[in-house]
C-alpha cells in the first residue's frame, strides 16, 4: 500500500519494555467503562473511558495513541498494562530513522507485534486484530465503527491529521462513536469521540499551533467537524484517497 509517514510535525521496548513493564502492571483506577445510549432498544451511541496520553515527542503521536488503545484493551481483561510511548516507538519503527514518525504500515504490522508480545508474557489473552480500511465518506467509516465497536468494545485509530495541517501527519484515537439507525434520532449528531495525543503534550509549548487545535480528552466531533482532523489520504492519485483508519476485526472480545 502506499505508505504515509505520520507524526514528523516510538520500546526502548526491547530493552525498556523487559526491564521496567512490571512497575506499570497493575490496574488503573481511573479507567472508566463503556457508556452507552440506546433508543427504543437499539444502540445509538457508546464510549470508552480510554484516558488520554500526551506524546512525549513530536514524532510519538502513533505510539502514544498505539499506548492508550492497549492500556484499554488490557483493562477489558482486567488488568491494564500502560507502555511506554517511546519505547513503543523504538519497538516497532523499522523504516525511518530513530525520529522519524511511524508509518501506516509500520504501525499495522507493530499492533500485531505488540499483541503477540502482551499475550505471550500474560495471561491475558487480549484479541486484537487490527484492520486497515479507507472509506470514501466519513460518515460511511463511522457506519463501519459503529458496527465493530458494538461487538468487540475497542477503539479505533484514525489516520488523521492536525487541524488546517495537509493531510496525514497525525494519528488520533476514536473513543466512541454515534450513529443513530434509520429513524432514531438526527443524521446532523452522527460522530465520533476523539483521542488527541498532542493534547497537553509537553513535546509542545501552549502557544504552539499543535496544541491549540488540539482535540480535549474524549472530545466530540460531529462527521462534518471531523472533516478537519481526518482528511483524505492513501494515495498519491486524489480520485483514490479516502478516510483511512485501523479498526479491531477480531469477531470476540
Amino acid at each position: 500500500m502506499f505508505k504515509i509517514r505520520l507524526c514528523a510535525i516510538t520500546i526502548f521496548f526491547s530493552v525498556f519494555l523487559v526491564s521496567n513493564i512490571h512497575a506499570d502492571w497493575e490496574p488503573y483506577p481511573y479507567l472508566s467503562s463503556t457508556y452507552d445510549q440506546k433508543i427504543n432498544g437499539q444502540l445509538v451511541a457508546r464510549w470508552f473511558g480510554v484516558p488520554q496520553y500526551g506524546q512525549p515527542t513530536n514524532y510519538t503521536c502513533g505510539a502514544t495513541t498505539t499506548s492508550m488503545q492497549l492500556v484499554w484493551e488490557t483493562h477489558k481483561k482486567g488488568n491494564a498494562l500502560k507502555y511506554d510511548p517511546l519505547g513503543i516507538h523504538n519497538y516497532i519503527n523499522t523504516t525511518g530513522g530513530s525520529t522519524s514518525g511511524l508509518t501506516t504500515d509500520e504501525l499495522k504490522a507493530g499492533q500485531k507485534k505488540l499483541v503477540d508480545y502482551i499475550n505471550n508474557t500474560t495471561n491475558l489473552g487480549i484479541r486484537v486484530t487490527m484492520t486497515e480500511r479507507k472509506d470514501s465518506s466519513i460518515k460511511n467509516a463511522i457506519s463501519t465503527l459503529a458496527t465493530t465497536m458494538a461487538v468487540n468494545f475497542s477503539p479505533a485509530i484514525l489516520y488523521g491529521n492536525v487541524k488546517y495541517a495537509p493531510a496525514g501527519g497525525h494519528y488520533l484515537l476514536a473513543t466512541g462513536m454515534i450513529f443513530c439507525p434509520q429513524g432514531t434520532c438526527s443524521s446532523e449528531v452522527v460522530g465520533l469521540f476523539i483521542n488527541d495525543s498532542a493534547y497537553n503534550s509537553p513535546a509542545y509549548s501552549a502557544s504552539h499551533p499543535v496544541r491549540q487545535f488540539a482535540l480535549s480528552t474524549r472530545k466530540y466531533l460531529s462527521q462534518n467537524e471531523l472533516e478537519s482532523y481526518w482528511k483524505p489520504t492513501g494515495s498519491s492519485f486524489p480520485w483514490m484517497r479516502g478516510h483511512m483508519y485501523l479498526y479491531n476485526s477480531s469477531p470476540r472480545v
